[in-house]
């Protein structure tokens, strides 16, 4: 008989108080907040940890703190995002997943607020006040009916 080790349950730690009045929004300072039991939602099998600022009493889970906060479907955020990177319309996202085309574009909004500032921390900063200019290269690689595309992205200076 296999013995599975025990995995180490990831404990959550607030990173900040969501009162933008309370003065542990911008700068925490140690232990801010009391634990305060479980809630279980009915689109989640596990327990969602509650918790009071110390500060200014208000009351926040973790869901607070989660991009998928609000969705009434949040198991289908996943695929929705894939379809989207695929280049699938938004009216067969719906029709694939199930969804009304209202919630794929709220979700697509949504992933937009998300991720946009995601990108702008990810990517290095090109220099400003420069002109670039995006060209591509054309190849093909065995047979004509495989081209190969480089994209290049070059100062027009250079």
């Amino acid at each position: 008989m296999a013995f599975w080790p025990r995995q180490e349950i990831h404990v959550f730690i607030p990173p900040r108080c969501p009162n933008r009045a309370c003065d542990q929004h911008e700068r925490p300072v140690g232990k801010f907040f009391r634990r305060k039991g479980f809630y279980y939602p009915m689109c989640r099998s596990e327990g969602v940890p509650r918790f009071r600022c110390r500060s200014c009493g208000r009351d926040f889970s973790l869901q607070t703190f989660r991009h998928d906060r609000g969705d009434q479907k949040p198991w289908c955020n996943e695929q929705v995002f894939l379809l989207l990177c695929s280049g699938v319309s938004l009216r067969q996202i719906g029709h694939l997943v199930k969804i009304n085309i209202h919630s794929v574009q709220g979700k697509k909004r949504k992933m937009a607020r998300t991720f946009g500032p995601l990108h702008r921390n990810l990517c290095p900063r090109l220099p400003v006040g420069r002109t670039y200019v995006l060209d591509e290269e054309e190849t093909y690689e065995a047979a004509s009916i495989r081209p190969l595309t480089i994209p290049m992205l070059v100062e027009s200076e250079n």
